[in-house]
């Protein structure tokens, strides 16, 4: 006859699963990070460029639809790789779901902002697209790194939290408003995307 276990026991075991859950990092889980992180800031440094290149200044903001045709493929590398990591758990749908709450979030705030620049030809509203995504990516990054207990995310998340409130700071002393946005967009996917994701491989590399 099988012994039933106490329910102290049983918070025990459960302790355990979510302890394993957060430490069971596949190899590789970092690279979305640091692919979206790198592409990120490519796009906004080559902005910059055109921005001063093109004789329509304006003309070099659609450098941005080149985020659609990376996204998918890495969508099409992603589902084509074979996955090396157990089942998924709770946690890891979790912070998937927040991160597909970002990205909708992003796109209607670009859809929304566009929009009402264009319409209203009030442009400044452009100088918000930059701020509000680095907020809401802070937030996003906050959320996966009290859930996975990895402290490197957490440090992102200061990064674009802190990117954040430098780029409203630049609304009130420079001209160059766009220009240095980028460049703090830029450093921010450095700091609070690309090198946690590096280190986040590094550790799934040595516990896997």
């Amino acid at each position: 006859m099988e012994k039933e276990i106490t329910k102290e026991e049983s918070l025990a075991i459960i302790s355990e699963m979510i302890d394993r859950a957060r430490n069971n990092i596949q190899k590789g889980a970092g690279s979305s990070m640091i692919f979206w992180g790198s592409l990120t800031a490519a796009v906004a440094l080559l902005n910059i460029v055109l921005t001063y290149a093109l004789s329509a200044p304006q003309m070099s903001f659609w450098i941005w639809t080149a985020m659609i045709p990376g996204g998918i493929i890495w969508y099409l590398i992603q589902r084509n790789k074979e996955k090396e990591a157990v089942v998924k758990t709770h946690i890891d749908r979790v912070t998937a779901a927040v991160w597909q709450g970002f990205m909708i979030s992003t796109a209607l705030l670009i859809a929304i902002l566009f929009a009402v620049g264009t319409s209203t030809q009030l442009y400044p509203f452009y100088w918000l697209f930059t701020p509000v995504i680095l907020l809401m990516a802070g937030a996003a990054e906050y959320v996966t790194s009290q859930a996975v207990k990895f402290r490197p995310f957490l440090f992102g998340a200061i990064c674009m939290w802190a990117g954040t409130l430098l780029c409203i700071a630049i609304l009130f002393v420079s001209k160059e408003v766009v220009t240095f946005q980028f460049v703090i967009l830029a450093i921010c996917m450095v700091a609070g995307f690309v090198i946690p994701g590096v280190r986040l491989n590094k550790k799934a590399e040595k516990d896997v």
